[in-house]
């Protein structure tokens, strides 16, 4: 959720007045419109989010039992809620989303598939947030991406670790690319290669 921390970080330096300025930023993985291990789609049941996916429902277990608090920060509901207190925060500030698509499920739920091991593609991306949270934004999608080298590791079967889109040169070259271009990133059109709404 580094992302979202981050973006509550440049609200705080704003409503502060501090110095401080943002140029960009970049996100990996964040989600913005929570992950599919927190938002299950039968009420009745936790595991429904996950639409089976066994990496999924381990994490649920580590989760749910170790870091509670990780489920309830990633329920849609407490995510559309922070993104509209935010609302404006990134106003003038280019973003760049990055996702992973490592996982996929030919019929499955569209909210959960593809996703990254933790979030999905949907998300990370920011499809249904709107513009008066993220302003402008520029969207890569890096095929067979990881969340991290946590889940390329742990995965059944195992990835390799450079699939992770934080581990990953590609991914690296786009971060650089944003920060590069962050200064006239608002000169070009919003939404580059993101999905539409």
């Amino acid at each position: 959720m580094g992302g979202l921390f981050s973006r509550s970080a440049i609200k705080y330096l704003q409503d502060t007045k501090s110095k401080i300025k943002v140029r960009s930023l970049t996100t990996l993985g964040t989600p913005w419109q929570g992950a599919p291990f927190a938002n299950p789609t039968d009420p009745t049941d936790q595991q429904s989010g996950c639409d089976g996916q066994q990496d999924c429902l381990d994490l649920l277990k580590v989760f749910g039992a170790f870091a509670p608090i990780v489920l309830i920060e990633n329920r849609r509901d407490q995510i559309d809620a922070l993104n509209k207190f935010n609302e404006g925060a990134l106003a003038n500030i280019p973003i760049t989303l990055i996702s992973g698509n490592a996982f996929t499920k030919a019929g499955g739920n569209p909210s959960v598939w593809p996703n990254d091991g933790i979030v999905n593609v949907s998300s990370a991306l920011a499809q249904d947030v709107p513009d008066s949270v993220i302003n402008h934004r520029t969207c890569y999608l890096y095929e067979g991406g990881t969340h991290s080298v946590y889940i390329s590791e742990n995965s059944k079967p195992p990835r390799p670790v450079n699939m992770a889109i934080t581990w990953n040169d590609t991914v690296g070259n786009w971060v650089d690319l944003a920060i590069q271009n962050s200064a006239n990133a608002l000169k070009q059109p919003n939404r580059q290669n993101c999905p539409a709404p």
